[in-house]
């Protein structure tokens, strides 16, 4: 790919790659990553009281991406808050996925097999 530009690759690299993102803004948590909440419910439904260190391992050994534990941890308080997953216990703490949880994943399932794109 010679004498390409950047601008040129950075087209090529958009028309290739298909990619479904999309953020929800809350003044407490500041921009949560509608892909990234999916993924983290995902693992606390298939792996119950999980705390959230585990869930921080498990979602980089997953996924194969880097992530901020902070990161995590504001998802999931945005979670918790919005009654998508229940904390429980002591310490370790344990997470829980709630009805409301099991309802978003399944809608996120829809817009999966609408779209024909795999989230996670």
């Amino acid at each position: 790919m010679k004498g390409i530009s950047l601008i040129e690759k950075e087209i090529l690299r958009e028309r290739s790659v298909k990619v479904l993102t999309g953020n929800f803004m809350s003044v407490k948590y500041g921009s949560i990553d509608v892909v990234t909440l999916y993924r983290l419910l995902k693992l606390i439904y298939e792996n119950p009281n999980l705390s959230m260190t585990e869930l921080h391992k498990m979602y980089i050994e997953r996924y194969k991406r880097k992530v901020n534990y902070n990161i995590v941890k504001r998802h999931v308080e945005y979670a918790t808050e919005k009654g998508l997953v229940k904390i429980s216990g002591g310490k370790p703490t344990k997470l829980e996925i709630t009805k409301k949880g099991i309802d978003y994943l399944f809608l996120i399932t829809q817009v999966e097999r609408l779209l024909n794109e795999e989230l996670g």
